[in-house]
């Protein structure tokens, strides 16, 4: 009789996107464009500064190309290439499952990075970087129903699951070695939840790096004949007693796909900023009007928000209301709503030089009250949703209302938009040239007969090795 692992692996292997509606495939697109340009936007962050120099430091074989140049072994690269596509909070999120309309959460783009490395390094085709990315969402979206608000465990713990699936089904492994590549790093993914929480740390963004480097390592294991704990659900000790705290349930791991895949639950994100802040940061740019305010000009804001136990959690934090970290500032509502209402706009410019520390940005900051509004509720379903009352000192006042911001789910970006966002990333980073043809691989994956199509496009001089053995 198979365990839950092994029926896993199974629908991996037997996993067919041609039974995926087109519309998801150029949704699944859509991500991946705009987690290359996130990972490019990246590259002049200080915070992903210690990644870029281990990975120089560790050195290893040119496997798989890093995105902004060089090569390292597949699992640096998954490491390197994570970081990058995650450390502003700027890529996909997943904002609910779209065929029976469960709010989920996460960045489900971060499978990419490990993707990309083995896809590359296996000489797969870019249908291959597609169908890997599909699997992978769709895997993701269904785990993260399991890791419920009321657990201590991060998100994150789905790339456990996730990355050494599709890595092993890139590497060209059978159902079985499928299953043990699963077990080794499920058995070893959970990640607390402490990494989201209080002052943040480098943490916040390195932990789906770091389970998905593990991941692709199991992956390799696997492949070399390494075996894992093909009990790891089941077992008293367990995954779903120990980490699920529930036994309940696990054949949806596994169960035939909805009608529509859940990359269709996706939100791509106009701001770089928290999922839960992108209608409140929209609602306060859409409540100056267009103009820049001065701090002196602010004399009372107030954001009405939805109860979800995610957003009464983060507004409820007393860290986030004076942040002390960049990591902490893009988890905070009141900083990314003062310097949009200061600002205008928010960008990765709004970010440098510890602003949030700036007496302006920490005059507005205090001026800022949040409520909750059950009513958003049957208003905005699965979004995240919010209002702004702005009253300035000369007495006017404004309101703005946003149900779900532009990107979210129900509220989808198009393929222009995609675009214009991933040219904003790569601004300074590429040339006219390059982008197209980023833009052009992309959008023809599915017709490109090697992942490297894409990859060598990503770095220049990137590397074009074979597997051994």
């Amino acid at each position: 009789m198979k365990t839950t692992v092994q029926h896993i692996a199974q629908w991996v292997a037997d996993f067919d996107p041609d039974a995926v509606a087109p519309e998801s495939i150029q949704r699944i697109k859509h991500s991946i464009l705009d987690a290359i340009g996130c990972a490019y936007i990246t590259l002049g962050e200080d915070c992903v500064g210690g990644v870029l120099t281990l990975s120089k430091e560790i050195g290893g074989s040119a496997q798989a190309t890093l995105i902004g140049g060089g090569a390292a072994p597949l699992s640096t690269a998954t490491l390197v290439n994570g970081t990058l596509i995650r450390a502003i909070d700027f890529n996909d999120h997943l904002a609910l499952d779209p065929n029976d309309g469960t709010k989920l959460g996460g960045h489900p783009s971060d499978n990419l990075a490990g993707i990309l490395a083995a896809a590359e390094w296996c000489n797969r085709s870019g249908q291959d970087i597609i169908t890997a990315s599909l699997i992978s969402y769709e895997l993701y979206g269904r785990l993260y129903k399991f890791l419920t608000p009321a657990l201590p465990w991060d998100h994150t713990t789905a790339f456990g699951f996730t990355v050494p699936a599709v890595t092993a089904r890139l590497l060209g492994l059978n159902a079985e070695k499928i299953a043990h590549a699963i077990a080794m790093s499920a058995a070893q993914s959970a990640t607390l939840g402490v990494v989201r929480r209080g002052q943040l740390s480098h943490s916040k963004f390195l932990a789906s790096a770091l389970v998905a480097q593990r991941g692709v390592q199991a992956a390799q294991l696997a492949a070399a004949g390494v075996r894992g704990p093909m009990t790891v659900f089941e077992d008293s000790r367990g995954l779903a007693k120990g980490v699920f705290q529930r036994n309940d349930g696990l054949e949806s791991l596994y169960a035939p796909p909805g009608q529509l895949h859940m990359v269709e639950g996706v939100t791509i994100k106009a701001f770089p900023g928290m999922d839960t802040t992108q209608a409140a940061t929209q609602a306060a740019i859409a409540a100056t009007g267009g103009r820049r305010l001065k701090a002196s000009d602010v004399a009372e804001v107030e954001l009405i928000v939805n109860d979800h136990p995610m957003t009464v959690a983060q507004t409820g934090d007393v860290e986030r209301r004076q942040p002390k970290s960049r990591e902490t500032a893009d988890h905070s509502f009141h900083y990314l709503v003062a310097v949009a209402l200061l600002d205008g706009a928010l960008t990765p410019r709004q970010f440098p030089n510890g602003r949030w520390f700036a007496p302006d940005v920490v005059d507005v900051m205090n001026r800022i009250v949040i409520r909750s509004d059950h009513s958003w509720r049957a208003k905005a379903p699965g979004g995240f949703p919010c209002a702004v009352r702005l009253k300035t000192r000369d007495g006017r006042e404004t309101w703005s209302e946003i149900a779900y911001a532009l990107g979210h789910a129900r509220n989808k970006m198009n393929k222009e938009q995609v675009i214009a966002k991933f040219y904003s990333c790569v601004d300074g980073r590429l040339t006219t040239r390059q982008a197209e043809a980023i833009i052009s691989a992309v959008y023809d994956l599915d017709m490109l007969p090697l992942a490297r199509d894409l990859t060598r496009l990503l770095a220049p001089g990137g590397v074009q090795g074979r597997p051994g053995g």
